[in-house]
Parts: structure tokens; sequence; C-alpha cells
């Protein structure tokens, strides 16, 4: 199968590279490699749409000059582009997240290890390793966990190794939902239930903790669903937007009965604690 690779020029290189690579994730963009000046990215040559730039956030970044170059190749060895530039995340001197092939960390530090091949979630963005951090301020023994959008399973798995009881992983696409079996098995977590879904998969569960990493609109479509799911006095975790959707979001929240605890910002994205 041919790809078309673009190699986009980001003056500032941040914030704007993470968004960028958030953004094309949710376009059928495979896989990314990183560049000095900016970022390469590989996406089949039957789903690519230049037009689709025009609504990207990240190209839309106050002050940002950029330009991009395309051009058609033959399918590369993603798994070796993602090694040379896939580095290890520390969470609150706690956890590390890393690939097979780092070295474990020292003992009573808690070893998370993710191949993440096509699917989202490694601690490296700003959503993900908010939500990461947040669960270590969390008290999590014998609690029901449910990770909505759960990419690689790497907050699952966390939850998990925290002292979850039941842990549910649910994604839509099918290339996370079997990465997520994979880095269970990999972690010793093979307990976590992992389906693959959407909030429609939710029926008589309930839950003490949902965290869902997923985009605005699809959080405004299924909050309803997590809110039905939750025990009283749950907790719910949303991110996988912006400081600015805050109103939004925290509106939604508000009318469907859930009450706001806390916001954390990273860089422009912000991660928000409901309680029910």
């Amino acid at each position: 199968m041919n790809y078309i690779e673009v190699e986009f020029i980001l003056e500032p290189l941040l914030p704007s590279r993470e968004v960028l690579v958030y953004e094309l994730g949710e376009l059928n963009y495979e896989s990314f490699v990183n560049i000095p000046k900016g970022i390469k990215a590989y996406i089949p040559i039957a789903d690519y749409d230049e037009d689709c730039f025009d609504s990207l956030q990240a190209l839309k970044i106050p002050g940002l000059n950029f330009s991009y170059l395309t051009k058609e190749i033959v399918q590369k060895n993603w798994n070796e582009l993602w090694e040379k530039d896939f580095d290890s995340i520390v969470i609150k001197d706690k956890c590390i997240i890393r690939a097979p092939f780092h070295n474990q960390p020292e003992p009573g530090i808690m070893d998370v290890v993710i191949s993440p091949k096509m699917s989202f979630g490694t601690g490296h963005h700003q959503t993900t390793y908010m939500i990461a951090a947040k669960l270590f301020d969390l008290q999590l023994n014998d609690i029901d966990v449910l990770d909505m959008g759960c990419g690689t399973g790497v907050l699952a798995i966390i939850a998990k190794k925290n002292g979850a009881n039941m842990v549910w992983a649910v994604d839509v696409e099918e290339f996370a939902y079997e990465n997520t079996l994979e880095n269970c098995l990999r972690n010793d977590v093979s307990d976590i239930y992992v389906f693959r879904g959407d909030a429609t998969c939710l029926t008589n569960q309930r839950f003490h903790l949902i965290l869902a990493n997923i985009n605005r609109n699809i959080l405004l479509e299924d909050m309803e669903a997590y809110a039905d799911q939750l025990i009283e006095d749950g907790l719910l975790i949303l991110s996988g937007f912006y400081k600015t959707d805050f109103e939004v979001i925290n509106q939604k929240a508000v009318d469907l009965g859930l009450v706001f605890v806390e916001m954390l910002e990273k860089e422009g994205w912000a991660m928000l604690l409901f309680k029910k």
C-alpha cells in the first residue's frame, strides 16, 4: 500500500506539534516522526485529503508560521521509525511509561510498558499525562473504573496497577482494541475487560470512576451515558479538549447533575473533574 508523507515545518515548534499530532490522528493518519523543525505524518493515499488542513486548530495557533510538503512513498516500517523517537515518560516520580526496548525503572516505581503502534496514548500528550498524574492523587483501591477511548490502554493499566477492582477499557477503533489487549498482557493485567465499541455498549454497569480522553464533540454526545453509569458520589474525568472549551463542557455536566470539582491545564489543553 502506498502512503502520503506530509512534512510540516512549524515555527514555533511547540505547542503546535503536539496539537497537530492529536488532530491528524483523528483523521486516519497512522504514524508520525518528529523532525527538528516539525513533524512527518503518514496516511494511506486513499484517505489523503489536503482540504482538511483548513480545519486544523493546530495550524491556527496565534503566532504560528507553517508550511508543508507532500510526497507519495511506499509503506514504511512504522515500528522502527517510532522506536527512534519514543522517549519514556515519568509521572510524578511514581510511574514510568516506557517502550519495551527501554530499561526497567528502579524498584518502587510503577513500570508501565506500552507499544502504541497506531493507537493514541503513550503519556506524551498533555491530556493523557494529566489524567495519568491525577490517578496517583485518587484512592483507587477496590473501586470499579471505566476508561473510554482507551487508545493503548495506558490509563486502564495504571488504574489497575494502582489497586482498582474491575476495570473496563473501551475504544471504537479495532486497532486500539487489539493494542489494548496486547498491552494488558504485556503488563500482566490481563483481567482488564477490553471492548470494541462506543458509549452504546454501556448498559447496566456502574462505576466509581470514569475516564474519557476523547474529543469535545464526542464527549458532549456521550456525557449523559457516562453520568448514567456513575454511582452516587462517583467521579468523572474528562479531557481531550482545549481550556477554551470549558464553558460548554461544564454546562453540559451541570445539566446532567454533575458537580464541577477541579480543572487542570497543560499547554492549552484541559482536564476536568466532576462528581455525581
